[in-house]
């Protein structure tokens, strides 16, 4: 992998965490469609995602020849309930803290770490610049939900 396209991964995972805050604060004040997630539960879900499957699938990366993964995301969580009434600041540190970790990861990875894959049942092989790649279509999913949500 090109030294530019890795920079790039790395610089696009860094400004997530101001794009997320500054979503938030223009949709403050509006309400959320019927349905919706509430803009604290996107940006828990944000911060969860983040540590029990992005850092996870980095660790298993790093330490495993090839792992598996059947499943993206973490199911049967109640992602209002477990965060729609948590202070927004709050919930905005926490996935900014847990993005710094994975950019940690990220920064110590040697030119091989990069090279490491993993197979998801779905997405088929991704090295870790793949992983990185899905972790900003899943930020572009839920930054769309805050931008529509109040």
């Amino acid at each position: 992998m090109e030294s530019a396209e890795r920079q790039s991964l790395i610089e696009q995972l860094s400004a997530a965490p101001e794009r997320v805050r500054q979503a938030t604060q223009a949709a403050e004040g509006r309400s959320r469609p019927p349905g919706e997630w509430s803009v604290n539960a996107v940006i828990g879900h944000l911060a969860r995602v983040e540590a029990v499957v992005w850092q996870a699938r980095f660790r298993q990366v790093a330490a495993e020849d090839n792992p598996r993964w059947e499943r993206w995301e973490p199911d049967g969580i109640d992602w209002e309930g477990e965060y729609g009434g948590r202070p927004l600041e709050r919930l905005l540190g926490d996935f900014e803290s847990a993005r710094q970790e994975s950019l940690r990861f990220l920064a110590a990875l040697s030119e091989a770490g990069w090279q490491r894959q993993g197979t998801h049942r779905t997405f088929g092989r991704l090295d870790v610049a793949g992983l990185c790649r899905e972790m900003l279509k899943h930020d572009e999913i839920h930054l769309g939900q805050i931008r529509m949500a109040g």
